[in-house]
């Protein structure tokens, strides 16, 4: 038991970094830093999404999907995937250069607050068979929606397109990871 404490803010630690408590059970959430609406911590999640990757218009994939991982803090979002697809042998290799042609990377497990600022851009990495001819692969997400758009930003900074990509195969993907910030 705990006695003769003395009365006073934040000057007391809870623990020890010797002698540790197991496990902490609240009812409601832990203030972090502050004890205002923004420093309370009341949401944290972890599970698993369903990453379905989609050209935005020219063909159908035979199979695009994939399970990823996600983390959800508070309002905060991240998520990572093998994003994974498989194209008709018929296509023969795709390039959509019509401005504004992506690939789709739809499923997000939350929805992006509609705010142009939480929307984010992925990290892309390790992409197998999507080739960038004129630019960078970029992407950013859907505000107010549960898609990224992967493509190919172009050297004038104006115009994107989706990037070309292999015809026939399974193994067309790339690493994903992903941090957004929804309502909720």
């Amino acid at each position: 038991p705990m006695k003769n404490l003395a009365v006073s803010n934040g000057t007391q630690d809870l623990g020890h970094p010797s002698f540790l408590f197991k496990d902490l059970y609240l009812s409601g959430g832990a203030f972090i830093g502050g004890t205002g609406a923004a420093n309370k911590l009341d949401d944290y999640e972890e599970g698993t999404w369903t990453c379905t990757l989609i050209p935005s218009s020219g063909f159908t994939a035979s199979t695009n999907t994939a399970t990823g991982q996600y983390t959800k803090i508070g309002r905060q979002v991240t998520v990572t995937v093998i994003a994974r697809m498989t194209t008709p042998s018929s296509l023969g290799s795709y390039s959509n250069n019509a401005t504004n042609k992506s690939l789709q990377v739809t499923g997000l497990p939350f929805t992006i607050k509609n705010d142009v600022h939480a929307r984010s851009a992925p990290v892309i990495g390790a992409a197998a068979l999507i080739t960038v001819v004129d630019g960078t692969l970029s992407g950013h997400g859907h505000e107010n929606g549960t898609a990224i758009d992967i493509f190919q930003n172009h050297d004038d900074g104006a115009t994107r397109s989706s990037p070309t990509i292999g015809a026939g195969v399974s193994n067309i993907n790339f690493h994903l990871c992903f941090t957004y910030f929804t309502d909720a």
